[in-house]
């Protein structure tokens, strides 16, 4: 983090010089150390696999399973050159479900995120709600689709800032102050990239966005920064990307695990 620690002005939660502090042993924002500042990420995968497999991973593989059926089914029954029957109405039900059980996944990822990180040797909580990250996120998610995905910064903007403030560090709420408008410029460019060389610049995409996040993200007045590393990310997502598709998407809460340290690894 940027400063030395993300204290006050004298780099620490503690009084300013002259002052008295706390008593010796005390927890608290004032015992928080200043420096050297670091930034870990210290939960393993395992605290991610039950919730990725039940909301995530059985829902798909059963949703897929049923419309291939439904598939095979329909090309049997269709006479040569006739036309396909239209998939009933529970098909419909069940990708909602889907929908539906995917919000809780992506709440359970947000909370797995940043629960696991460690700020100068004291843990992050993150104090969230289902409820609330819902309440946050409908018209973001909402906006962003009808939008065909152009309102996509303004809805990093909104995720960052719900997560930000609802995660403390010894008590300490952290807060994000970036914005959708400043991103548009690099997320549309990195996003015509992206398409153009098949994925390749996602990698430096990806570091931008990063970028962004944590420079405006702040805890006891103090900023984050990022360290850019396109290239080396890019191996981590090649990695990522095959041990997941080898093992039919099992791999994925140890490619999370594996990308979020990455990441923090690079914030000071």
């Amino acid at each position: 983090m940027s400063g030395g620690g993300y204290g006050g002005p004298w780099g620490g939660y503690g009084p300013q010089p002259g002052g008295f502090g706390p008593p010796p042993g005390m927890r608290g924002p004032a015992a928080v150390v200043a420096a050297p500042s670091s930034v870990r990420f210290v939960t393993t995968a395992g605290t991610l696999v039950a919730a990725y497999l039940l909301w995530k991973w059985l829902p798909g593989a059963a949703g897929w399973l049923i419309n291939f059926a439904f598939g095979v089914s329909a090309a049997v029954r269709t006479p040569h050159g006739g036309v396909a029957p239209s998939p009933p109405a529970w098909t419909h039900l069940i990708a909602l479900a889907q929908l539906a059980l995917g919000v809780i996944y992506a709440h359970a990822l947000l909370k797995f995120e940043w629960d696991g990180l460690e700020i100068n040797g004291r843990r992050a909580r993150y104090v969230g709600s289902l409820g609330q990250f819902v309440a946050a996120m409908f018209v973001p998610t909402l906006l962003t689709a009808c939008t065909l995905g152009f309102a996509m910064p303004w809805f990093l903007a909104k995720y960052n800032a719900y997560a930000a403030e609802h995660c403390e560090v010894d008590g300490v709420r952290m807060s994000f102050h970036g914005n959708g408008g400043d991103l548009f410029g690099r997320w549309l460019l990195g996003s015509v990239l992206t398409f153009c060389t098949l994925g390749i610049y996602s990698a430096w995409l990806y570091s931008d966005v990063w970028a962004w996040t944590w420079e405006n993200t702040e805890v006891g007045g103090r900023r984050f920064s990022f360290r850019r590393d396109p290239s080396g990310l890019l191996g981590e997502f090649f990695v990522v990307s095959l041990l997941t598709v080898c093992t039919a998407g099992i791999y994925w809460p140890w490619g999370a695990a594996r990308l979020r340290a990455w990441e923090v690894e690079h914030v000071q």
